[in-house]
């Protein structure tokens, strides 16, 4: 998967975009694994990344009301 394409049509319309992604299966399938992903494995793993994605968001938003420039005024047209 790819956020390729909201990335162009984003940039298209003139919107900033970022996206945020974790890895919950790397490799499924190829080694030494003898059973496929269950379910419970990709959720403990959302579940152990929640408080660190939810920092990330939690420091961009907290750096971009600190820093806007003339260019983050809202559009009110």
């Amino acid at each position: 998967m790819t956020g390729v394409p909201e990335v162009v049509l984003a940039r298209e319309a003139g919107l900033r975009y970022a996206a945020v992604a974790l890895v919950v299966n790397p490799c499924t399938g190829v080694g030494d694994a003898d059973e496929p992903i269950t379910m419970a494995e990709i959720e403990a793993v959302l579940a152990r990344s929640r408080e660190a994605v939810l920092a990330v968001l939690d420091e961009l938003v907290h750096t971009r009301a600190t820093f806007a420039g003339p260019d983050d005024e809202e559009d009110t047209g």
